[in-house]
């Protein structure tokens, strides 16, 4: 049993047989006493069952001594007694009286034992008397029992808290402390239970006490329950709840505001940020958003708080002036108050810096791009939908700048050739200060191209009519009064004539008379470079011709080709000259004595039969020749009709004619003229 020596059942046997001495007592089965001599009434009492853990318990051993009944002589029986908690026996080292001899001794009647180290339960106690030597032998029928209770002891616990109430997430600490009633020691553990949930369980120290600390509760009232659990089965349970509970409150809250820049310019983002903070002894991050005002005025929507406490807004629409700007701290919960925080934002005019980064070259009456940035000199930040006006001599425009701050527009420049200064300007508006910015600019003369539309067969000794278009390069026609020189052929024959543009860029003049060389002449039409134009030429041939001394030859309008040869003149004419008018008649022979108003197209042409009119000897090396498209004979009349003119280039391997009969006229058709 707990609190005893355990000794076998054998060990008890023993004890009982060595009482005997010489055979007056002997053991028997079961620890029970039996004498040879007379027998007395042996009683076993538990003086104060139940009592509780470690409390003495006490039992009183009692033997009759009834002379009549049992024929004892005066003072009784003597002897030794052992008592017994269901198996183990129970130290005597407070037997009463106080035992001699080792042992509690039968003072006539009775002996008391007393034990503390009973454990919790109920025990069978079990009283063996063993007679002295030299008295008379007296056993007891039986060995007498009794019951006895032990009660756990009961504990008393109390709760407190360290602080009481407490903020939002303050740590707190509950304390338990459990006593033994009676006193004594208390062994096991405290589970702490927070509005009936379990919050952690604590071991008790060597004083009885228990700690746990929380700092998780939430905002309110909060019942706090310490039970106590014994590990000891002599200390009974207990459990306490904290007076008046555990009042938590919500945290106070502190803002801190700051801007990014301050004082700043209209137009530049400025970003405040909010840090919102528990404020001691409360800890944590507050949840929950923020208002941003200007002048009382909400900038936003509110806007949350981060994982770091912190909302921030940018704007650049602040007003200039003093703004008065606020963060008002809303919590999106009952753990935290709110709070709010101050501060002066400064907002000036924005100072501004225009780079010009256009062309510093254009030809004149060309358009040149000019372009420049617009930013704000505080940080590079491009200026959006800024006028900038950019300015070349006397020419100007304007441009808005785009969402980088660049703006462009084309100046066609109005001005001479030379150096110039180009210039682009920002003339501020109310948010902003005004920028310009300057560099060189050279105009150059325009590049020009002449183009010659004059006369390309002239007939010699007759009016040559000289024109040419002279274009600037992209095609516009040239300043109006731009001089064009115009000049045939060369040398001794050189023939000249000049005439200025007009708007379109034509120039056109007359050589009267025309004295050249027949054949093939060189016309130059010429521009000399002025302050606005470079120079600009071009040179093209004109076939200058001539009819025959009289009359003109005919060639038939399906071989009048350029490049084609042909034969003008020959007793087989009709054969070699195909008209789209039918067969000529065989007598035409190709010359009409009568060819009609010269150099004009159109009428008719009258040649005589066979060879009676003949003509020149002498042609002209180019010479001007009819084109027909009909030829009838009427009696002795030939007539033909005059559809154009060809200059025919005449071979000199041929005969001239005029000659023999059989004489034949050819050559190639190098040029049309114009009718």
């Amino acid at each position: 049993m707990n609190g005893l020596r355990r000794t076998s059942r054998r060990t008890i046997r023993v004890l009982l047989a060595v009482a005997l001495l010489g055979g007056v007592v002997v053991a028997s089965h079961g620890g029970e006493a039996r004498a040879a001599g007379r027998v007395t009434e042996c009683t076993l009492t538990a003086l104060n069952s139940p009592t509780e853990a470690g409390q003495p318990a006490r039992f009183r051993f009692f033997t009759n001594n009834d002379f009549e009944r049992g024929g004892l002589p005066p003072g009784g029986p003597t002897g030794t007694v052992t008592f017994f908690a269901d198996a183990d026996p129970i130290p005597f080292a407070f037997a009463l009286p106080v035992i001699p001899d080792g042992g509690p001794t039968i003072d006539h009647s009775s002996v008391i034992v007393q034990t503390s180290d009973l454990s919790v339960g109920t025990h069978t106690i079990r009283a063996v008397f063993f007679p002295l030597l030299l008295s008379i032998p007296f056993t007891c029928p039986s060995t007498p029992e009794a019951t006895h209770v032990v009660r756990s002891t009961a504990s008393a616990t109390s709760v407190s808290s360290a602080v009481n109430p407490s903020v939002w997430t303050q740590s707190t600490t509950f304390t338990a402390s459990v006593t033994k009633v009676g006193g004594g020691s208390v062994a096991g553990s405290v589970d702490f239970l927070v509005d009936g949930t379990s919050i952690g369980a604590r071991p008790l120290d060597g004083g009885g006490n228990a700690s746990i600390d929380t700092s998780t509760l939430a905002v309110g009232n909060h019942t706090v329950t310490a039970q106590f659990l014994s590990s000891d089965p002599g200390t009974q349970n207990s459990a306490a709840v904290l007076n008046g509970g555990q009042t938590v409150t919500s945290a106070s809250t502190a803002v801190a505001l700051t801007s990014s820049v301050n004082p700043t310019e209209t137009g530049v983002a400025t970003t405040f940020t909010a840090t919102v903070a528990a404020s001691a002894p409360a800890v944590g991050t507050p949840t929950g958003s923020v208002v941003f005002r200007a002048d009382g005025f909400d900038l936003a929507a509110p806007i949350g708080v981060d994982g770091s406490g912190r909302a921030s807004f940018s704007t650049s629409l602040l007003a200039i002036g003093n703004r008065a700007i606020t963060a008002t701290f809303a919590p999106a919960s009952a753990n935290f108050l709110p709070s709010g925080a101050a501060l002066t934002q400064i907002v000036e005019l924005a100072r501004t810096s225009i780079g010009y980064t256009g062309a510093t070259t254009g030809d004149f009456h060309d358009p040149a791009v000019v372009s420049a940035r617009l930013t704000r000199s505080r940080d590079g930040v491009p200026i959006v939908a800024g006028s900038v006006r950019f300015t070349i001599a006397s020419q100007t425009c304007s441009a808005t700048t785009d969402t980088d701050g660049r703006a462009s527009c084309a100046i066609v420049i109005a001005d001479p050739a030379g150096p110039n200064t180009v210039q682009a300007s920002y003339a501020g508006d109310a948010q902003r200060r005004p920028s310009s910015d300057s560099g060189s600019f050279a105009i150059t003369r325009e590049q020009t191209t002449i183009v010659d539309t004059g006369d390309t067969v002239v007939l010699n000794g007759a009016a040559l009519r000289a024109s040419a278009t002279l274009h600037e390069d992209d095609g516009a026609p040239v300043l109006a009064g731009r001089v064009v020189n115009f000049a045939v052929g060369s040398g001794a024959t050189r023939q000249t004539c000049s005439a200025p543009t007009d708007v379109t860029g034509r120039a056109a003049c007359t050589i009267a008379s025309t004295s050249q060389p027949l054949g093939p002449v060189s016309i130059v039409a010429s521009f000399d470079q002025d302050v606005y134009y470079e120079a600009a030429s071009v040179t093209r041939s004109i076939i200058i011709y001539a009819f025959p001394a009289f009359g003109a030859f005919v060639v038939g309008d399906r071989v009048a080709t350029v490049s084609n040869q042909v034969t003008f003149y020959d007793s087989n004419w009709s054969d070699r000259n195909a008209t789209s008018g039918g067969d000529s008649p065989n007598s035409f022979k190709g010359f009409a004595a009568t060819p009609g108003p010269l150099p004009q197209c159109g009428g008719l042409f009258a040649a005589t039969p066979g060879r009676s009119t003949k003509p020149p000897s002498t042609l002209p090396a180019y010479m001007g020749t009819i084109v027909t498209s009909s030829v009838k004979k009427n009696g002795s009349s030939i007539t033909g009709t005059r559809v154009g003119l060809v200059v025919v280039r005449v071979d000199n391997r041929t005969t001239r004619p005029g000659g023999s009969g059989d004489d034949m006229a050819t050559g190639a058709v190098v040029a049309t003229i114009p009718c």
